[in-house]
């Protein structure tokens, strides 16, 4: 399944790259120039110099260019790490893909080809479907391979059409109806009605790139040979792109349906829906700064009759990136030069920069409400909440605070059986920490370049020794802003002598480790030599009742200690912790 799906992904990418409708850069337009002519005066000559030239710039991207006959190309990718930038960059994802990830994708790109079939009467006279672009594999591929049959038909393919200035309007992607079976497997998809309308694309005047996707509806139905059946898709995909260059701009996706149902018509078949799902960005530059607002949301997921959750929404802000380290990363990805290695040395540096000029973010997070059944346990959670933020410059600070309404965990047999959580709260931040990314990206960088094994060993020992030293020596601060909850109580009907009910109870700490000039090694070899420079406040606030009930049970004895150290305020035991100098204080008694 992995190979059919995959083959189906990267012919609709590659189809989208080699139409130059991710083209960011205006030299493409730019080479077809001398040939575009105004559509007033316009000569079948003229137009077929015009669009040749775009065709032969797309070799730019790594793509071989073979005119077959007047009217007939084959496209092949022999620089897959261009056409993969390409593509990434088309929907800013550059930075989010690990280096590993786009070397599968290229691996999968590599020796592809392209069929390009022109019809110059339609094509001359603006005529829908003009250009014909089919995915037809690679040469070495196995003939009995019914794929490779699929793609021999050119049945996974697209149809152009540009207007009178020789500018692409329109992408219509071949309707998939396939039923593809090898070694007792069998899958059947569909992909309808999938098309790209194109409002703008790079030119010599503009950098902007404006289209519309329209995803259709896919449904990939697959049975293994063990007669499991399961089936995935989704319904009329749509992605709104208008950006001003590669990375300034906005970007909408809407996804009204997505499913997938596993182990079809079996007693533990499972049918999983996610409806409504919206992604936005908009990314901005002022003052030489840039930034990123994302939201996200789902309306709600359902797994059969057992499991349904509410209204998930996340949002999200990155500003302050250093643009001109940003458009240097991106300039490179488009404009790549012939030595991979060395664009891929200064591609991490210049990551690591960004990680490293004051970067600042936030977001916030949310559910409406959980509700899943699993076999007898009812769990029902209402109303999590969750808000970060965190910078970095020459130090690393991130905090992060988390509630939750309501939990329940019940017996669906037996009611009397719970667990409830009422207002919790949790909240922890890491603060004061050297900004150790900047350095080690630049490390990375150069291991990147070097091929020789025991350089590389050394290169790391020297590097990450000399980056632990000064981390360790800069400090760090740990905190929990907040751990607590309104209510927690415990009912078993069967072993009563196990049920608790704690109220209002709080606890937060704030832990430090101060500079030193302690030396990483030493700390490996005897951990014990950062007590004298640990320094740690905290509280623990809880019900007085509450915590005597609970000392009297067994698997809570030991707090029974520490009863004898409370300090009562109300009707609360108050704990004040107090480490420092290698001594821990419990409200102002020595602990050890």
């Amino acid at each position: 399944m992995k190979k059919i799906v995959l083959s189906t992904v990267v012919a609709t990418t590659l189809m989208f790259v080699s139409t130059g409708c991710g083209d960011s850069n205006k030299n493409t337009a730019n080479v077809a120039k001398e040939h575009k002519v105004v559509a007033k005066n316009v000569s079948k000559e003229d137009r077929q110099k015009a669009l040749r030239a775009r065709i032969k710039s797309y070799a730019k991207y790594g793509f071989d260019i073979n005119q077959t006959s007047q009217d007939s190309y084959i496209l092949t990718v022999k620089e897959p790490r261009k056409s993969v930038e390409l593509l990434l960059s088309m929907f800013n994802l550059n930075l989010s893909f690990e280096e590993e990830d786009k070397q599968e994708l290229q691996e999968l790109f590599k020796d592809n080809k392209f069929d390009v079939k022109i019809d110059w009467d339609k094509y001359v006279s603006n005529s829908k479907d003009s250009v014909e672009v089919d995915f037809i594999g690679k040469d070495d591929m196995n003939a009995s391979d019914p794929i490779v049959k699929i793609l021999k038909d050119k049945k996974i393919g697209a149809y152009l059409t540009y207007n009178g200035n020789d500018e692409l309007k329109k992408i219509d992607f071949k309707d998939i109806k396939e039923i593809i079976s090898q070694n007792n497997e069998t899958a059947h998809i569909e992909l309808l009605n999938a098309f790209i309308d194109i409002d703008k694309l790079p030119d010599d005047h503009n950098t902007n790139r404006v289209y519309t996707f329209n995803g259709g509806n896919l449904s990939i139905e697959f049975k293994d040979s063990f007669g499991s059946d399961s089936v995935l898709g989704y319904k009329d995909i749509v992605c709104k792109v208008d950006k001003t260059n590669s990375y300034l701009g906005k970007q909408e996706c809407l996804i009204p349906t997505m499913f997938i149902t596993t182990d079809k018509s079996k007693s533990n078949e499972m049918n999983v829906v996610v409806n409504k799902t919206a992604f936005n960005y908009d990314i901005t530059s002022k003052n030489k700064k840039v930034k990123e607002d994302i939201v996200f949301s789902i309306d709600n997921i359902t797994a059969n009759k057992e499991i349904n959750i509410k209204d998930i929404k996340v949002s999200g802000v990155i500003e302050d990136m250093d643009e001109e380290v940003l458009k240097a990363y991106m300039q490179l990805i488009e404009n790549p030069s012939n030595s991979q290695k060395e664009d891929m040395a200064k591609l991490i540096s210049l990551a690591g920069k960004l990680y490293g000029n004051g970067m600042k973010m936030q977001y916030d997070g949310s559910v409406a409400s959980i509700d899943a059944l699993l076999d007898s346990i009812k769990v029902n959670l209402k109303s999590y909440s969750v808000h970060g933020e965190g910078k970095l410059d020459n130090e690393i600070n991130y905090h992060e605070k988390s509630t939750i309404s309501n939990l329940t965990i019940s017996d669906s047999t037996n009611k009397a059986n719970s667990f409830v959580l009422d207002n919790f709260r949790f909240g922890y931040g890491i603060k004061n920490i050297f900004n150790f990314i900047p350095k080690t990206m630049d490390m990375l960088s150069v291991i990147s370049t070097e091929e020789n094994t025991t350089k590389i060993d050394n290169i790391i020992q020297q590097n990450a020794t000399k980056l632990a030293n000064e981390t360790l020596n800069y400090g760090v601060g740990f905190e929990i802003s907040t751990l607590g909850f309104d209510r927690v109580k415990f009912s078993d009907q069967k072993h009563k002598d196990s049920n608790y009910n704690v109220g209002k109870s709080d606890f937060d700490i704030d832990v430090a480790l101060l500079k030193n000039k302690l030396k990483a090694e030493d700390v490996m070899a005897n951990p014990m030599v950062l007590l004298g420079y640990l320094k740690a406040d905290g509280k623990l606030v809880i019900p007085i009742k509450d915590l005597q009930e609970l000392a009297k049970k067994p698997e809570f004895a030991m707090l029974g200690m520490l009863m004898m150290m409370a300090k009562i305020e109300g009707e609360n035991a108050v704990f004040v912790i107090k480490f420092e100098n290698g001594k821990l204080l419990v409200n102002g008694k020595p602990m050890m």
